[in-house]
């Protein structure tokens, strides 16, 4: 099943119009403050005022800050260029990647649920941030240390189970997805595990809460609509690298979209979240196994998921082609690296689409902006 999730309208969008520069403290507050979570969701209503530990917008959020990334981020994009040259040296060195180490377990993760004592023990259940199919998520509080956190609370009667012999049975499939996710190394751009509780009638999870942050569709909702392509290309070399340690791994996320990536406004450091519809590669389930093996994903679907939230962000519409061309529209002024790159991740020859390797390495993701 899927959730009903908000999208921008043509409405919102600003045609042609670019979001101006502003300088270091220029910024039009936000009007009212949005917040997410870390499940299939729809921002709800209640938490329109701020509450403690709830997602919320800075007061220096702008839509005009939004939509281009600041000048400052030359070094952000350094970072990812080398992380993602990284992995694409070790992607072809696959099959002689060494196996994780089977007993390797990070210590602050945990390897069953926290049966000795409960949530409410723990942590402070504050505001809901969202509800869904898959349950309903809450902003919390950890007491020992302030810790943001997010709550999800699945109904075991809605959530689907896996065994893993090596945990001792059935566990909630959300939960091992994130536990294997969370073996060392773990990813930064890959929402992480904190702990899980096992109830009468749901299961508690609890997850990390960057402050302060929206989901990638609300925030390019708050900058009219698209966002530049220098931030997109910051959002999509984050995402690649979130999807490859998700392959090493063996889970495949299921569900790729603007509204299951966040995007922390004051760092544009993106997470993706929302393993609801997540599922394992066939042979992987087991936690330390050996992950490096080649996996069958549906690739072409995950790429074509990729590309046409990517068009989304930068057009600030789907794709739509010419009647007379057969080729894309793109309606408003792109660069002709960009307008190359979505024509090929989106050619109507499936044959001919890239794959996610071949989109690390686009002369698109290679172009650098001037500041």
């Amino acid at each position: 099943m899927e959730i009903n999730k908000s999208s921008v309208s043509e409405s919102r969008v600003r045609g042609n119009k670019r979001p101006r520069s502003p300088s270091k403290d220029e910024g039009r507050p936000v009007k009212r403050e949005r917040r997410n979570s870390q499940g299939k969701i729809r921002p709800s209503p209640s938490t329109a005022k701020t509450q403690k530990g709830s997602f919320k917008v800075p007061s220096g959020h702008s839509e005009a800050a939004a939509g281009s990334a600041p000048g400052d981020t030359w070094q952000l994009r350094s970072q990812l260029q080398c992380e993602i040259n990284q992995q694409l040296a070790r992607r072809q060195l696959q099959s002689e990647a060494a196996v994780l180490d089977s007993t390797g377990q990070s210590t602050t993760k945990p390897t069953s649920s926290n049966s000795k004592e409960r949530l409410e023990d723990i942590y402070d259940k504050g505001a809901l941030i969202g509800s869904g199919v898959y349950g309903n998520v809450y902003a919390g509080i950890r007491k020992k240390d302030g810790l943001p956190v997010a709550i999800k609370e699945v109904r075991k009667d809605d959530g689907e189970e896996v065994d893993i012999p090596a945990l001792g049975g059935k566990i909630p499939k959300e939960v091992a997805l994130l536990m294997q996710l969370s073996i060392p190394p773990t990813c930064p751009y890959v929402i992480q595990l904190i702990e899980w509780f096992d109830g009468p009638e749901s299961h508690f999870i609890v997850m990390e809460r960057p402050e302060p942050c929206l989901d990638l569709n609300r925030y390019s909702i708050d900058c009219g609509g698209y966002v530049s392509e220098e931030l997109a290309q910051l959002v999509l070399l984050q995402l690649l690298l979130a999807v490859f340690h998700c392959e090493e791994r063996g889970v495949r996320h299921g569900d790729i979209s603007a509204q299951n990536l966040l995007i922390e406004t004051d760092s544009l450091l993106v997470k993706l979240i929302d393993f609801g519809c997540g599922s394992f590669h066939e042979g992987s389930s087991d936690l330390g196994a050996a992950l490096h093996q080649p996996l069958d994903f549906d690739a072409m679907y995950t790429v074509l998921r990729i590309s046409a939230m990517l068009f989304h962000l930068v057009c600030g519409m789907l794709p739509v082609r010419s009647r007379e061309t057969g080729s894309l529209q793109f309606p408003r002024a792109v660069s002709e690296e960009f307008k190359n790159f979505m024509n090929w991740c989106i050619s109507r020859d499936r044959t001919k689409r890239p794959t996610l390797e071949q989109i690390a390495a686009h002369p698109w993701l290679q172009k650098g902006w001037k500041s």
